[in-house]
């Protein structure tokens, strides 16, 4: 097989892949693991990286997503890291049996009530999340950080952002067309948004 053939032939097995992601209709780990692999094979190793992230907001646990990230990250001479919060999906589980036990419960008043402030305190906790932490990205491609919203700002630092790094998303400026953002050694600067795909 030409290289070109084993490249449509990625391409075609990555379909439904790449369908689910347009249409936002995945949200579990093992598919974002599955994504993370097609776009691996296709040598799309920024998406990899995204991909594998996005597994890994799922189930930081996964030892063989965690493997896969550290190895691509390596290649891409990026920093590895993992997720530090636990997933948003135990929060889900936690906030519906605590709020079940809060409803459901009538024989015992404490369970009750410890179950309704469970839910009110996962309930807090996923605002805090939600509004005032702030998201992740990885870069695409590689970019230069700069100290103003515009192409020919002076840049934060001479070495360029490298494909594959992992950084925080404080704001949008200029309409959405640059992102304020902080890499992993603290530097705070702006990026063009086409550069980066938030997890």
């Amino acid at each position: 097989m030409t290289t070109r053939e084993i490249e449509e032939a990625l391409n075609e097995n990555m379909a439904p892949y790449l369908k689910a992601e347009r249409e936002g209709s995945a949200d579990s780990s093992p598919f974002w693991s599955a994504l993370g692999n097609g776009y691996q094979g296709l040598g799309k190793k920024p998406k990899a990286v995204w991909a594998y992230q996005k597994a890994l907001k799922g189930n930081p646990w996964n030892k063989d997503t965690q493997a896969k990230l550290k190895t691509l990250q390596k290649e891409l001479k990026v920093p590895f890291d993992l997720p530090v919060l636990p997933p948003e999906s135990l929060f889900y589980q936690v906030f519906a049996v605590s709020l079940l036990l809060a409803l459901f419960i009538r024989r015992f008043f404490w369970v009750r009530m410890a179950s309704f402030a469970v839910s009110i305190l996962v309930l807090v906790w996923l605002g805090v999340q939600i509004w005032f932490l702030p998201a992740h990205g990885i870069i695409m491609s590689e970019s230069d950080l700069t100290q103003l919203p515009t192409p020919f700002s002076p840049k934060v630092s001479e070495a360029p952002l490298l494909p594959g790094l992992k950084v925080k998303v404080l704001s949008y400026e200029e309409e959405g067309t640059w992102l304020k953002i902080q890499d992993p050694s603290g530097k705070i600067g702006f990026v063009p948004f086409n550069v980066i795909k938030v997890i």
